[in-house]
């Protein structure tokens, strides 16, 4: 099966093959994924870093180099939020922090037959930065299915700051509870996350704890809340947002 690269800053994915379709996933720039099936205008694709599967517009597909997975596993990522590309024509393509640079070298990168100079800082993964790569996305907007800079989703969060810092895990909150070792709240590292649940006890939220039981998270915005062992409190209300399922440490 063929695999294929984003050239775009983000591609969106939908849940049905309709421009009205809820948006379930976004594809970073630099990301591989695999076309399942066609229909009409729509490409039912897998992405190849954590097989999660969706339909994108046709027009936002282009027919670019093949990757496998070895190109995923040794990637350099950007890791700024001024990020971007520019080509010989002086043309620029924004890319959010974690976003791939496949075949990067020299600050530059080849992709279709173009030569890309890389702007804004990129390397590759740093667990001791974790926190630092988290505190970038501070104040982004929520947006459902979103994995950018400039609308993310919690777990979108989560999984992207974890890439930034070298370590792969699965796209959704209900899969990242099943990794790591639980830890009790009095035991917690600055990096481990946090999960959160609903009446019926379906894992619903996710966050990364910081020091003097504090959270960042995305809710509304990403935000950073006080996190106790009921769950996430927010201060200005004196109320909670979420009733705390687990933490765990990857």
């Amino acid at each position: 099966m063929n695999t294929f690269l984003s050239t775009l800053s983000c591609i969106p994915c939908r849940q049905e093959a309709n421009d009205r379709a809820e948006m379930v996933n976004q594809i970073l720039f630099g990301e591989a994924y695999s076309v399942i099936e066609k229909k009409d205008k729509w490409l039912y694709i897998k992405t190849l870093h954590d097989k999660y599967e969706g339909w994108i517009d046709h027009r936002q597909h282009e027919q670019s180099q093949e990757a496998d997975e070895n190109l995923s596993a040794t990637l350099l990522r950007a890791l700024s939020p001024d990020s971007r590309l520019t080509d010989e024509s002086g043309q620029s393509i924004l890319i959010s922090p974690g976003s791939p640079l496949p075949w990067a070298c020299h600050g530059q990168i080849g992709l279709n037959g173009r030569i890309f100079n890389i702007h804004g800082s990129a390397g590759e993964g740093d667990k001791s930065r974790l926190i630092e790569f988290a505190m970038q996305f501070l104040n982004t907007p929520y947006l459902w299915g979103g994995r950018t800079i400039w609308g993310i989703d919690c777990s979108g969060f989560t999984q992207v700051v974890y890439a930034m810092a070298g370590q792969r895990i699965p796209r959704d909150a209900s899969q990242q509870v099943h990794l790591g070792e639980t830890v009790d709240l009095d035991n917690t590292q600055p990096g481990d996350l946090a999960f959160f649940h609903n009446t019926a006890q379906k894992i619903t939220h996710v966050g990364i704890v910081l020091q003097d039981q504090r959270i960042i998270h995305a809710s509304g915005k990403v935000r950073i809340d006080v996190l106790d062992t009921q769950g996430i409190k927010v201060e200005t209300t004196n109320t909670y947002s979420h009733q705390l399922h687990s933490i765990k440490r990857l």
